[in-house]
């Protein structure tokens, strides 16, 4: 595929990104009854754009309730399972900012990590709240309820920030909304196939992968 043929670009592969862009959006855009992921982590679990967005509503609920809002920085310390997608999905449909957190990080790396980036709140499953101790307040994703009222997607252009993301080294880097758009027509343009569902196995992917479990 060439540049001419990669949405998001324009024929001489410069940013053509609308004034008004949130990878939540991007991410959800699939007919509810698509499948979007297939978890095989455990028990094998189908997960439809539907359920996704029903998690992901989920957390926005509980995070807004707890005063989270536009700009703040909320960490992701989950296996790669559905729930940490839905985890990013509803951290950005708020318009706040996603961190991801490595399991194999130890508790001295995430301690700083966490105190470098300010988070207050970490969304976590059970082994993540054995890693994350008393670093920051713990919400734990499995006691978060999928019914509720529909939340109104904040209004995010390119540039607004949305994920910060720790490598392998001490710094961060803080990406906006237009990242999610060049990774995915990248990948596009490298391979020309792109799966329609993300598949989950057994192994554990970098904290920098974290954030486009969806793409």
């Amino acid at each position: 595929m060439g540049i001419a043929g990669i949405p998001g670009l324009d024929s001489e592969g410069r940013w053509d990104l609308s004034g008004r862009l949130n990878m939540a959006a991007q991410c959800l855009a699939g007919p509810r009854d698509q499948v979007a992921i297939i978890d095989l982590t455990g028990v094998r679990e189908v997960v439809t754009y539907g359920d996704l967005a029903a998690r992901a509503a989920g957390v926005v609920r509980d995070l807004a309730a707890r005063g989270v809002g536009r700009g703040d920085r909320v960490g992701v310390l989950l296996s790669q399972d559905p729930w940490c997608a839905a985890a990013h999905l509803g951290i950005w449909t708020l318009g706040a900012i996603s961190v991801p957190l490595f399991k194999l990080f130890q508790q001295g790396a995430l301690a700083s990590l966490i105190s470098d980036s300010r988070l207050e709140f970490v969304l976590i499953d059970a082994e993540g709240a054995r890693l994350l101790g008393d670093l920051a307040v713990p919400v734990l994703a499995a006691e978060i309820s999928v019914s509720g009222e529909a939340f109104e997607m904040a209004e995010t252009g390119p540039e607004d920030r949305v994920v910060l993301i720790y490598t392998s080294g001490p710094k961060g880097a803080l990406h906006g909304h237009r990242v999610l758009t060049g990774i995915c027509w990248v990948c596009r343009s490298a391979i020309t196939i792109c799966a329609r569902a993300i598949v989950f196995g057994h192994q554990r992917i970098g904290p920098g992968l974290g954030g486009f479990l969806t793409c």
